[in-house]
């Protein structure tokens, strides 16, 4: 009796676990609509340019993300959205235009629940990865 209880606990808990599992795939995909719906043509044109030079370039990259709309969403939210700018951070540089950085260069410092920041000399403005379980997507 206490084998078959043992075993229908351990059931109930996996398939939790996969029903749980199942809705954050469910919200994030909710999410990424979502967001998509409010990018804007010049954020599109500021951010796209890596996803292309990941994914071939010109007649290549148009197909692409013609054939692979959702990726393309996704890759759109990571480069675009997942970090910020905190500006006049420090005292001395230049403003950081958030259009020339490629992420997915700093991607090793990102955290699973922290912020990360990252000041780059020369530069009054920091970057400010998301962490990890804040991200909707992550290549």
């Amino acid at each position: 009796m206490k084998k078959i209880k043992s075993i229908i606990l351990i059931s109930v808990l996996f398939i939790s676990g996969l029903v749980k599992s199942q809705t954050n795939v469910v919200d994030n995909h909710i999410a990424l609509v979502e967001y998509w719906n409010t990018v804007s043509p010049s954020k599109e044109e500021k951010f796209s340019k890596f996803i292309e030079s990941n994914h071939g370039m010109n007649q290549n990259f148009t197909t692409w993300k013609k054939e692979n709309k959702f990726q393309y969403i996704k890759e759109m939210w990571y480069y675009a959205e997942s970090f910020y700018i905190n500006r006049g951070v420090n005292k001395n540089g230049v403003s950081m235009d958030e259009s020339q950085i490629d992420i997915s260069r700093f991607e090793s410092y990102r955290k699973e629940n922290d912020e990360v920041t990252i000041s780059i000399d020369g530069f009054k403005d920091v970057i400010v990865l998301l962490p990890n379980n804040k991200l909707i997507y992550k290549p």
